[in-house]
């Protein structure tokens, strides 16, 4: 970060800005569209058990989660190769002087690599967004689950007219026997007050990056070799990795990522299931 500065100012950090912006709006466009389409097609296979289940908590099968966040992952794979592509080689250091932005980035690569240049690391991207993908969700899921069924965690759950779940001191004893066995059953996910939904958000991009960081690092540094004579296999890659700085060299800048990662994911998790609500 000390030689960014020093060579290019405050301005190096936002090197490429614009095509990760774009890419992150389509990105998450391309997430939860398929997420969501890919659940509801996997509730056709729910057994009478589950979809009572889900119908009463609002919490689809865990595999069908899981499922539903590989099957995202591996669409949106599809977008962020060339995305990334321009991104890497707007930043890496021994590049970022050939380029004049995103468009020319895009136009000399086409002519001295080729098209397919921009899928360079696809299989990386590939198995990174389909791991990505089902810890994503998971990691959601699970958090929002931990939330409707935890007796200390539900009292940040709310009730479907928005107003805290912990009654007034003057319907306490009306509703005494009702809170009782309301205790024994999760509140549904719905009733989760928006600062659990960010919560659960901030955890899914945490458990995210954490999960596909060595992934991401392998690729961006496969992408940002322009030399067609010294291409490297993915086990070539990772062996020069590895032997440069052991595993911590997989982790470089993890910290950082994570700590964006939290409120932004909260930020779009709390949209998205304010959205999905408007939307029935």
């Amino acid at each position: 970060m000390r030689d960014l500065y020093a060579t290019d100012g405050v301005r190096g950090y936002f090197r490429g800005l614009s095509a990760p912006v774009v890419g992150a709006m389509a990105e998450n466009a391309i997430v939860f569209a398929v997420y969501s389409k890919a659940c509801r097609v996997l509730e056709r296979h729910m057994t009478s058990d589950e979809r009572q289940h889900a119908d009463r908590t609002g919490f689809s099968p865990y595999r069908h989660v899981a499922m539903g966040g590989v099957t995202s992952g591996v669409a949106v794979a599809f977008w962020l190769t060339p995305v990334e592509f321009v991104k890497v080689r707007l930043q890496a250091k021994h590049m970022r002087h050939m380029y004049n932005g995103p468009i020319d980035c895009i136009v000399k690569s086409a002519k001295s690599e080729g098209i397919a240049s921009f899928f360079k690391g696809h299989a990386g991207t590939l198995l990174r967004e389909s791991i990505g993908g089902g810890v994503y969700f998971a990691a959601y899921d699970l958090t929002c689950r931990a939330f409707t069924s935890s007796p200390f965690l539900r009292r940040l759950s709310v009730d479907n007219s928005g107003k805290n779940e912990k009654m007034n001191n003057n319907n306490d004893n009306n509703n005494n026997d009702n809170n009782n066995n309301n205790d024994d059953h999760a509140l549904h996910k719905d009733k989760l007050h928006p600062l659990a939904t960010m919560a659960a958000g901030a955890a899914a991009g945490t458990a995210y990056w954490t999960a596909i960081f060595p992934f991401d690092t392998l690729k961006s540094q496969m992408q940002a070799n322009n030399d067609s004579a010294q291409r490297e296999s993915y086990a070539q890659a990772s062996r020069r990795i590895l032997r440069a700085g052991g595993i911590r060299a997989f982790y470089p800048g993890l910290t950082i990522t994570a700590l964006r990662a939290a409120p932004s994911n909260a930020v779009i998790f709390l949209v998205y299931e304010q959205l999905r609500a408007l939307m029935g």
